[in-house]
């Protein structure tokens, strides 16, 4: 009898064991489900559109919110004098649908932002588009040297030089983007290297020394693994030595800006379609790393996850992205400063606003030519804008050479 009540007693007791079990595994279950909501809530962000206004007096651009209530920041009002007012509001032509503003700077030539790409994103659709903006692009600046890559040095560098930057680059296309980029380009040999490398077709045989930078560029031409170094060599490259018994010598002008560009947007596809394989995924707190490090922007790296998110849910692939050099003609302006013509690209008009309609621009709205700040030169050496006003009245009349 005792035998039989302590059979009972012991089932009674496994029972009561593996029913509590049973609740620890639950709990335990449901705490990790709301820790990985947590977790999936705060490392992708979505990224809030800023507003742009005059801000308080003493006050700072950016609010202080909480973070159970999101709002976008609000950033100073940039002061475009008597220019053209780039837009900055308006329907969008999807919910989510960014603008982003690239600027690469290199610390070791001066750090000049050479590289200007101006990117949108529509996430609803899987649309992406990166125009490449040529360092030579003459904008509607008051001084005498008008080439886009000399404005960032003119307002000293730093973030007001940014900032000027951006200011050429919104009325250049109508519009103002969304957020900025400010990327160090060392930064791109790290990235490569925190994502173990990057497979990509070379296609030239590389060969430039320059001492006064401590630069050696010496890369074979062909498809191979690259390491960071190798990357940060091949998207400096333009040209080789004189003696060089490669060609694309420096004194037949190597490949040029535009062929940089070019090779530099290609460079760019193999990274992002690297960045999109799913091996990456664990590499992201390096990643991180170097993004924290070398990378100055209104975004944050969980913002810039949230939209890695979307194109990896979305299935875009690098066909998905166009990658394009803004559409130029090469011209010659006469320079007070120098008393000789200096090279320029502007803008081919009609085919700037054909992209900046249909693939740039976020909004709905149609630009015109008035709405975009592009320069030219008259047939008498004279300066003029799309917009009717040029910043230099100086250069607006035919100059006396």
């Amino acid at each position: 009898m005792n035998t039989v009540n302590e059979d009972r007693g012991g089932r009674k007791r496994r029972r009561k064991a593996r029913q509590r079990r049973i609740r620890i595994a639950l709990a335990v279950f449901v705490v990790l489900i709301v820790a990985a909501g947590w977790v999936w809530r705060t490392l992708f962000v979505r990224p809030e559109l800023p507003v742009r206004t005059d801000p308080e007096p003493h006050a700072s651009p950016i609010d202080t919110v909480s973070p159970r209530e999101p709002e976008p920041p609000v950033e100073p009002e940039i002061d475009y004098g008597e220019g053209i007012r780039p837009r900055r509001d308006g329907e969008r032509k999807s919910e989510d649908f960014y603008t982003v503003l690239i600027l690469g700077r290199d610390t070791a030539g001066g750090g000049q932002t050479d590289t200007m790409l101006l990117a949108s994103y529509d996430v609803t659709h899987q649309k992406a588009t990166v125009m490449s903006i040529p360092r030579d692009t003459m904008v509607n600046v008051s001084w005498d040297v008008k080439k886009i890559n000399s404005v960032y040095n003119a307002y000293g560098g730093g973030e007001q030089g940014i900032q000027a930057v951006y200011k050429e680059v919104s009325q250049l296309v109508g519009f103002e983007p969304d957020f900025q980029v400010v990327v160090e380009w060392d930064a791109v040999g790290k990235v490569v290297d925190a994502i173990g490398g990057v497979y990509f077709d070379n296609p030239y045989p590389m060969d430039y020394h320059d001492p006064k930078q401590d630069l050696v560029i010496e890369q074979a031409p062909g498809y191979r693994l690259l390491t960071g170094d190798d990357a940060m060599q091949i998207i400096r490259w333009r040209q080789n030595d004189d003696d060089s018994p490669y060609g694309y010598r420096r004194k037949n002008g190597g490949i040029g800006d535009s062929g940089r560009m070019e090779l530099q947007q290609n460079f760019l596809k193999a990274v992002f379609a690297q960045l999109l394989s799913v091996g990456n995924v664990s590499k992201i707190g390096r990643i991180s790393k170097v993004f924290q490090e070398n990378v100055t922007t209104d975004l944050t790296f969980q913002n810039v996850l949230w939209f890695a998110r979307q194109a990896f849910l979305g299935g875009m692939k690098v066909d998905d992205v166009e990658f394009l050099t803004m559409p130029w003609a090469g011209v010659q302006a006469w320079s007070r400063t120098y008393n000789t013509k200096l090279s320029y690209v502007v803008p081919q008009a009609s085919a700037l606003l054909d992209i900046v309609n249909n693939k740039l621009s976020p909004f709905q709205e149609t630009f015109t030519l008035s709405d975009l700040d592009i320069m030219s030169v008259r047939p008498d050496g004279s300066l003029r804008s799309s917009t009717g006003y040029v910043e230099d009245r100086r250069a607006a009349a035919a100059p006396d050479q």
